[in-house]
């Protein structure tokens, strides 16, 4: 499913690189989201953001952030015995949840 935007928002656990393995270049970075669901479950995300450094936002670590994603693709997949969803973005916008 493609997105023109997508908002979504947590704690931001960790940000770190994304490499093109094949070439090893960094071409992104990946955000590590965290937030509870209705029944109280801790959950986290992982999203990829293409064409930023992740030490731009490392300011924001163990913050409650708002994302807001553009051009992103959601896909889902298994993993082990739970299905999981692929969130990838061509740019975002990060701002402190008040």
């Amino acid at each position: 499913m493609n997105c023109l935007t997508l908002q979504t928002a947590g704690l931001l656990l960790g940000v770190s690189d994304s490499k093109d393995f094949e070439t090893g270049i960094i071409v992104g970075a990946t955000f590590q989201i965290g937030s509870r669901t209705a029944n109280g479950r801790f959950t986290t995300h992982s999203i990829k953001v293409m064409n930023v450094n992740a030490s731009d936002f490392m300011k924001y670590l163990d913050s409650v952030v708002t994302l807001a994603l553009s051009n992103a693709t959601i896909s889902a997949y298994s993993s082990g015995n739970s299905a999981s969803l692929s969130i990838k973005a061509e740019s975002v916008k990060v701002s402190q949840a008040s």
